[in-house]
């Protein structure tokens, strides 16, 4: 699945950004888990995905500030806190994922903006999900 808010595609072709009080996320597993179970009969057991945009915005922070609540737990560490404080990870989570295989594929350095400025961060993140 890749959900944009501010680029979603009309059935008419037209493009318009969405305004909603709610998680596209959630409503993005719901559907997809409707539809494993109407084809396999049961959910799936595992999800995954890269993170981008606004996902990888959100885990670039998180990430940092684990990193600096817990300078000495490395990498994989800071990326399972990451993964879990942010909607990816937590709508996952509410559906039963419990174990996040985070693969860090490349770092370097993001402006974060305030308070933590420029940071050596993951720039490209791929996460697989298993009940």
């Amino acid at each position: 699945m890749k959900l944009f808010k501010d680029r979603a595609k009309l059935p008419s072709g037209k493009v318009v950004r969405l305004k909603t009080d709610f998680s596209i996320t959630e409503v993005a597993l719901d559907l997809v888990d409707k539809a494993y179970r109407a084809a396999f009969g049961e959910s799936p057991d595992v999800t995954q995905g890269n993170l981008e945009r606004d996902n990888l915005k959100y885990f670039q922070v998180e990430y940092q500030k684990a990193k600096l609540a817990q300078p000495g737990a490395g990498r994989r560490t800071w990326a399972q806190i990451a993964i879990r404080a942010i909607s990816f990870g937590r709508a996952r989570v509410a559906r039963g994922f419990r174990t996040f295989e985070v693969d860090i594929i490349d770092s370097g350095p993001v402006d974060l903006g305030e308070p933590y400025g420029v940071a050596e961060v993951p720039v490209a993140v791929r996460v697989i999900a298993r009940r």
